[in-house]
């Protein structure tokens, strides 16, 4: 649904960002390549947990499959051997995503060298798509009846329904849960069996869709406005905040097919990509009631694609060169100049970088136009 929903000239920005043309104060650090499993895979990094462990996937060239891999120290440890999948972790290691064994898809955790396939009662097929700090995992499945989604959580053997009708969903660290539904958003809080609903202030058939959910409870949507575009609204103890934009007509934290966050942190600090009122895409940071333009000098588009619990957000930026534009990372801090990151290779372009939950070590991916997509890191 998202897709088809935000504007194409947003869609353009982000596969044309970049570094700026403005000189950065900071010298220059390397991103490297992370090794993919052979020279025709492409490769992606989701983003780094706590104790250092990269989680990405790696697809072979001419196939459509693809296979959850982790890297640790620059070597690639791979996941599953089967068509799979890596969506989101927590700070423990524990991966999940979905795999596909003998023709059926199910969701699945990887924890401590043990996969677990994790198929709700009823259901044909799964995914799993996140993971409390206590290992609690959301589920979102099919089943044979009913035209939504599944939605429920598992932990220990044990099955919660959320939803029968639902689209998106989000779990976050202390297993708070938010879930997008035919009947609406809501939010249901750990340890509670009550939802709580989230209010569509701009009305039309798209309810808030939830995007992140920090260790407070706080959780952040994407907003449909029915005229066109996103909005992006902060839900704090029952009251959604419209955040606001650059001077232009819509914000949007989770862009397709780019990275996986994370858009807000434990403070309630939220970044993502809002129109400017010269009809630019720039990447902002919200704080305390507060959205700041973090490329304000340049009229070429940039991305908030993470933010760190210090406030740090990651992300790209265009530049043109000689005629041609290309993209680089930047890591914005709260005060002081940003640090720069060109693209590992002549021709090739930063897709989006996600930054560790407490240094500025960032991962991501680069493309190329004759080569496969690269899993890099600055470390």
């Amino acid at each position: 649904m998202r897709a088809t929903l935000v504007p194409a000239v947003l869609l353009a920005a982000t596969a044309l960002l970049g570094t700026e043309a403005t000189a950065v104060a900071v010298a220059a650090p390397t991103l490297r390549e992370l090794p993919a499993p052979s020279p025709d895979h492409s490769a992606s990094a989701l983003g780094v947990t706590p104790s250092g462990l990269v989680v990405g996937n790696a697809r072979q060239a001419d196939s459509f499959d693809q296979h959850a891999v982790t890297w640790r120290g620059g070597k690639l440890l791979p996941l599953d051997p089967n068509p799979s999948q890596a969506i989101e972790f927590n700070s423990r290691d524990q991966v999940v995503g979905t795999r596909r064994v003998g023709g059926v898809s199910s969701a699945v955790l990887w924890s401590g060298g043990r996969t677990t396939d994790l198929l709700p009662p009823g259901a044909v097929s799964a995914v799993g798509l996140g993971i409390s700090e206590v290992g609690e995992v959301l589920v979102r499945a099919v089943t044979e009846s009913g035209p939504g989604y599944l939605f429920a959580t598992w932990r220990a053997g044990v099955w919660r329904t959320i939803s029968t009708d639902g689209h998106l969903g989000r779990i976050g660290p202390r297993g708070d849960v938010a879930v997008s539904s035919d009947s609406g958003t809501h939010v249901y809080r750990a340890g509670s069996g009550a939802a709580v609903a989230v209010p569509n202030p701009f009305g039309g058939g798209y309810p808030p869709e939830p995007t992140g959910i920090n260790a407070r409870g706080d959780v952040l949507f994407d907003l449909v406005v029915p005229e066109g575009g996103y909005r992006v609204g902060f839900w704090r103890d029952g009251v959604l905040t419209d955040i606001g934009t650059l001077g232009g007509n819509q914000a949007v934290t989770n862009l397709p097919g780019v990275g996986r966050g994370p858009y807000l942190n434990d403070a309630g600090e939220v970044t993502g990509t809002s129109e400017t009122a010269s009809g630019a895409y720039h990447a902002f940071r919200w704080r305390a009631g507060t959205i700041t333009d973090l490329t304000p000098a340049s009229p070429l588009p940039s991305t908030g694609n993470s933010i760190n619990q210090a406030g740090q957000v990651a992300g790209t930026q265009a530049v043109e060169v000689g005629g041609a534009r290309t993209s680089g990372g930047r890591i914005w801090p709260r005060h002081g100049v940003p640090v720069e990151f060109a693209s590992t290779g002549a021709q090739r372009s930063v897709g989006w970088l996600a930054i560790a939950p407490h240094s500025q070590w960032v991962v991501g991916a680069d493309n190329g136009p004759n080569s496969p997509r690269r899993a890099i890191s600055s470390r």
